[in-house]
């Protein structure tokens, strides 16, 4: 029988093929792209997330979308050109004023 002289860590299969993910929780007047989009980049303006929209920068399900009024659904995928790829997480339901809860995933 042969006996080990070193320890040896066991392996961790797949531990480098995960991607990362960080959670953003936070509430949308309604389910359009800019106002998600708003959420997802940190809070900026729809105004903004318009023109981000506009210059073919945001991509839904790897479509580029130009609509910026378009509605999105529980599991779509977001990517914005030089900012990241989210995904919509989950819906879990509507504030007392009818605003959309939302969680969103930003993929690291």
């Amino acid at each position: 029988m042969e006996r080990l002289t070193e320890f040896q860590p066991p392996l961790l299969i797949n531990s480098f093929d995960r991607p990362g993910f960080k959670i953003i929780k936070g509430t949308v007047a309604s389910m359009r792209l800019d106002a998600v989009i708003s959420l997802a980049l940190g809070g900026i303006s729809r105004a903004r997330a318009v023109n981000t929209i506009k210059e073919g920068l945001v991509q839904v399900n790897w479509k580029i979308e130009s609509s910026p009024s378009s509605q999105l659904k529980e599991k779509d995928m977001i990517m914005i050109g030089r900012r990241g790829t989210f995904i919509i997480e989950s819906l879990p339901g509507k504030s007392r004023k009818g605003r959309c809860y939302i969680i969103l995933k930003k993929i690291l």
